[in-house]
């Protein structure tokens, strides 16, 4: 089910979104409800993409994690840090260059949109249609990892008022720090 949508009852300890945020219809929404999630003092682990990363900004459209329509949204670190503070958080950890393994079905779907000759790109992408056995573990320092805490003494009111307000107009100019290639 959806994150959002899902009755989850309960507060704690860890919320753990890998490979998870850049699919979701909402992520300010889904960073709002991890926050509501968790105890005081509890967690918030993003693993994802990092868009403004040189070898993302390299590749540009040949990016290995741009995949729509499956992502929906690209992040830089600054902007997916200035969303947690935003929801409330405190990150305290953030950990670049992670990789991870990326199946050879997928690699050679990426290679192929980059091969000019349309014969060849149709019979490599067809091929990468049926699973191809094998992975490769890949870090190019393009991953990043993000941990932020629910701060432990937390004040009611400014909550409600916090999570009200960031639902609010404010919302829309927030969407344009996903992919701050600043």
């Amino acid at each position: 089910g959806d994150f959002l949508d899902t009755n989850i009852e309960g507060s704690f300890d860890v919320v753990a979104m890998f490979d998870v945020i850049e699919h979701m219809r909402d992520p300010i929404a889904c960073i709002e409800r991890a926050y509501t999630l968790l105890k005081p003092g509890g967690l918030f682990v993003i693993e994802t993409g990092d868009r403004a990363w040189p070898w993302a900004r390299l590749l540009g459209n040949y990016w290995y994690f741009l995949d729509p329509p499956q992502h929906r949204y690209y992040f830089s670190a600054k902007g997916i840090e200035f969303l947690l503070r935003r929801a409330g958080f405190k990150p305290d950890i953030h950990l670049r260059g992670i990789g991870r393994r990326v199946s050879l079905s997928n690699i050679a779907f990426k290679f192929a949109a980059a091969i000019p000759d349309e014969r060849l790109r149709t019979s490599i992408a067809d091929r990468s249609k049926d699973p191809i056995p094998g992975s490769l573990y890949l870090n190019f320092g393009d991953g990043m990892l993000l941990a932020a805490r629910k701060p432990k003494a937390v004040a009611g009111a400014f909550d409600q008022f916090h999570s009200r307000q960031f639902a609010g107009e404010e919302r829309d100019a927030e969407k344009e720090t996903f992919a701050d290639l600043d």
